[in-house]
């Protein structure tokens, strides 16, 4: 069923190349190439809330959340549950593709695919939203996007994978603490009982 749908070109190596999307020509800038400072700090910005699924506010807040888990005096088992619950979700915001995600890293594409003549040294959301609405006309891929400003991401891919192995190994440890948690109860009625 063809969906009107098509690829991303690419080379011998896998690598995105230039290509045409509603009749403007577009370069495929490659890592090492030069980027300007003002690219540069807004690709900063975006490849955290790509490569992390959450914005740095919102980590921070997580994370300031977890400290305070820690340092409050409580019963440790639900201190430790509730930590662990915390980190699961940041660990699951790596791991989903929303569709927050995919706008991100369209922004980002806009930074590395270029239209001819187009300044470096500057970056604007109307461009860039110009630069999508024409990739979108043409009918391109979405998910080759997505990967594409991925790549940027460093150590994405190594990283998201060890995420997901932590990711079950943490849901076997709250199974485990929960199961700890709910046979202690039931030694507690069995000696009440008595």
């Amino acid at each position: 069923m063809d969906l009107g749908l098509k690829p991303l070109p690419v080379d011998e190596r896998g690598r995105v190349t230039d290509f045409v999307a509603n009749g403007i020509k577009y370069l495929v800038r490659q890592p090492g190439e030069p980027l300007g400072i003002a690219r540069w700090g807004i690709f900063e910005d975006l490849s955290i809330s790509l490569g992390l699924g959450r914005s740095f506010k919102d980590i921070v807040a997580d994370l300031d959340q977890i400290e305070k888990l820690i340092a409050e005096d409580g019963e440790f088992w639900k201190q430790r549950r509730d930590a662990i619950l915390l980190l699961n979700s940041l660990k699951r915001a790596i791991l989903e593709k929303s569709e927050e995600r995919f706008s991100i890293a369209f922004y980002i594409c806009t930074l590395f695919i270029v239209r001819e003549g187009e300044d470096l040294k500057a970056w604007d959301e109307t461009t860039a939203n110009d630069k999508i609405k024409d990739w979108t006309k043409e009918g391109y891929f979405a998910e080759d996007f997505f990967f594409f400003a991925l790549r940027g991401v460093e150590g994405f891919k190594k990283e998201f994978e060890r995420a997901q192995t932590r990711l079950r190994e943490t849901q076997s440890l709250l199974d485990t603490i929960e199961s700890q948690k709910t046979g202690k109860k039931q030694r507690l009625k069995t000696q009440e009982k008595k």
